[in-house]
């Protein structure tokens, strides 16, 4: 499981960024500033490795995720408000925090990895796509490209009813993926 190695302190620090982060995009999403996504710069605590990203908020993934979004933060917020201290072993707590960054990688496309953890570290690019179709007639694929480089991390997702005689469907169809640590593709 991610995050089972966090202290505390991290695990404190890592929960108030990630309420504070979502705030700010839920905010951004029910006023419509960024009709065209424009670069925003996002601070990382020490805890997800003190850098800045330069990200594009997708506001379609936050209008998709917006109700879980905020269902996280309620259940976070006495944690991120330093009102509740986290038990470092608390396992439903680390599930949620999980969850809560999750959702803010895809909407940023980027990673947000805690310090310590076995997985690309924040700022790797995401690259993720999902396909849920009742009939396939053509080609249908939750990611398509030429090429994706840098040690992107590539996903996808294809479930169809039915797909037609000379109908395709995949998770993932790329003609080149390359750099270092690339990811998954399914």
């Amino acid at each position: 499981m991610l995050l089972e190695s966090l202290g505390a302190a991290a695990l404190t620090e890592g929960i108030s960024f990630l309420y504070a982060q979502a705030g700010e995009l839920l905010a951004r999403w029910r006023e419509r500033r960024d009709e065209s996504p424009e670069p925003i710069r996002v601070e990382l605590p020490q805890a997800l490795g003190g850098v800045t990203l330069d990200a594009s908020a997708d506001l379609d993934v936050v209008a998709r995720l917006s109700d879980r979004i905020v269902e996280l933060c309620g259940q976070l917020g006495n944690y991120a408000n330093g009102i509740a201290l986290p038990s470092a072993d608390d396992e439903d707590l680390r599930r949620r925090t999980g969850e809560l960054r999750d959702a803010l990688e895809q909407v940023l496309g980027q990673r947000l990895t805690f310090v310590g953890e076995t997985r690309e570290p924040s700022g790797t690019p995401i690259v993720s796509g999902r396909v849920d179709a009742g009939v396939v007639r053509g080609a249908a694929a939750g990611v398509e490209a030429d090429e994706i480089e840098g040690g992107a991390h590539v996903s996808g997702d294809a479930v169809a009813d039915v797909v037609e005689p000379g109908g395709s469907i995949a998770g993932v169809r790329a003609r080149r993926i390359s750099g270092s640590g690339g990811g998954a593709a399914a």
